[in-house]
């Protein structure tokens, strides 16, 4: 494995607990349904969360510190009854968890206990995103839900979807949510209704990433799709972006990188929609695909021989 400068990975699963590794152990023996770093940046002496998740199929949510020199458990949280499917770190004290017992929880990293608890879903919440005031969290039923954090209660229903909401992407004004009904909707959170419904998948919708005035979605389907932000116009589909779904997707400085089931990870020149390069069948399947610090580094999380792990994966445009 390539060394990293600092990573930290915050893990959930089965049983209701947190822990952060360079080589994802787990807690129990069970498959990886998605992840994506922590990256811990430095600044005198510092750290500075930026929010991400790891998650297995249990529901223990635990925080590890991880370097590749050392790993070791940070905290355990126990409180969930069923398998946490969404996980993030709201700031450096703070993180939020969302679980298929219906509920979301934010959790003190300091004590590790539950510091609040949200209900209001019906079935398991498969997609959140949040800011420091706001969480917006999308469930099986295709139902999404706008909480306040500071407030500690709902702020709107959204409804329309005919499927689960499986990503949920925030401009600050706008809610884009993308559907196993294979529709990407945008609601006005002020109307609490939606304005357009964006077509262009013929599977489910697996990501939603905002970048400039773009958006750009990933498929079931293996297609790769981005739209127009300000019209909501389709701007170009690669088709066959991966041989099997898209299960990792990032924007960044005019690029995309994907990672998908088919163990394979692409990136691809935004603008013309065109593949710049790939890395080869490293593993069985790639869960979680961002951009590192270097400028060809590509920080992956894959699953081999059913272990999963965090590695860099470098590749020059």
């Amino acid at each position: 494995m390539t060394r990293l400068f600092a990573c930290s990975l915050l893990q959930a699963n089965q049983e209701g607990s947190c822990k952060v590794m360079t080589k994802i152990l787990g807690h129990w023996p069970c498959k990886m349904t998605c992840c994506s770093v922590v990256r811990l940046e430095e600044t005198s002496g510092v750290g500075i969360w930026i929010p991400g998740a790891c998650e297995v199929r249990d529901t223990l949510c635990s925080t590890y510190w991880a370097s590749f020199d050392h790993r070791r458990l940070e905290r355990s949280m126990t409180g969930h009854t069923k398998t946490v499917r969404c996980l993030g770190f709201v700031d450096s004290g703070t993180a939020i968890s969302a679980s298929s017992d219906t509920t979301l929880k934010i959790w003190d990293l300091g004590s590790g206990a539950c510091k609040t608890t949200f209900s209001g879903h019906t079935s398991t919440i498969r997609a959140l995103v949040f800011t420091e005031e706001l969480a917006i969290s999308g469930d099986g039923d295709g139902t999404c839900l706008v909480w306040s954090l500071p407030q500690h209660r709902r702020l709107a229903t959204l409804t329309g979807h005919s499927a689960a909401i499986c990503s949920i992407a925030f401009d600050g004004q706008r809610i884009f949510t993308g559907s196993a009904d294979q529709d990407v909707r945008v609601w006005d959170t002020t109307t609490e209704t939606c304005v357009f419904v964006m077509k262009g998948h013929t599977s489910l919708v697996t990501h939603v990433q905002i970048h400039d005035n773009l958006l750009v979605t990933s498929g079931a389907d293996g297609r790769i799709v981005v739209w127009s932000r300000e019209d909501y116009g389709l701007l170009h589909i690669i088709h066959q972006a991966h041989e099997f779904g898209v299960v990792s997707l990032e924007a960044e400085n005019g690029y995309v990188l994907s990672g998908s089931s088919d163990g394979t990870v692409k990136l691809w020149h935004l603008e013309s929609a065109t593949l710049v390069g790939a890395v080869g069948k490293k593993a069985e399947a790639v869960w979680m695909a961002g951009f590192g610090k270097g400028q060809h580094e590509n920080i992956v999380v894959a699953l081999k021989e059913d272990d999963a792990f965090l590695d860099v994966w470098p590749f020059s445009p």
